[in-house]
């Protein structure tokens, strides 16, 4: 299986806005319907909830969902994640989602499959297949 690690050399940043803490904010007009097919899905451990919301912890951000039920679809935007095992992932979740392309192999040097939440948001899995050049 092939399995490689990230070679993204570290950047200096301007200390004022070196990101200490990385956190992606989903609007989602059913916050039960979601949780659970996050939790199901993911199985990242909940790091804090509240009546509106709840917040994961995916090992290198948060990943929060709030209930908004005034707020329009989300369009123009979707998030890749990248993980040390996209074949495994693929395995494990592929009967649990709907799939907008199944594990591919890209040109670029990483290997992908994309799913939707139950609101139709677009996440895409990767594993580098090879080393980036920064």
């Amino acid at each position: 299986m092939k399995t490689k690690k990230s070679y993204r050399k570290p950047t200096r940043r301007n200390g004022s806005t070196h990101v200490q803490e990385f956190r992606f904010i989903r609007l989602v007009h059913d916050l039960k319907v979601q949780r659970a097919w996050y939790e199901k899905t993911f199985d990242w451990p909940v790091v804090d909830e509240w009546s509106h919301g709840v917040m994961f912890d995916t090992g290198v951000a948060v990943f929060e969902l709030i209930q908004e039920t005034d707020v329009e679809a989300s369009s123009g935007s979707r998030i890749a994640i990248s993980v040390p095992d996209v074949w495994s992932l693929f395995q494990r979740i592929k009967d649990h989602v709907t799939l907008i392309f199944p594990l591919r192999d890209n040109s670029w040097g990483d290997t992908s499959f994309r799913i939707v939440d139950p609101e139709g948001f677009p996440i895409t899995f990767f594993t580098p297949t090879k080393p980036t050049k920064t």
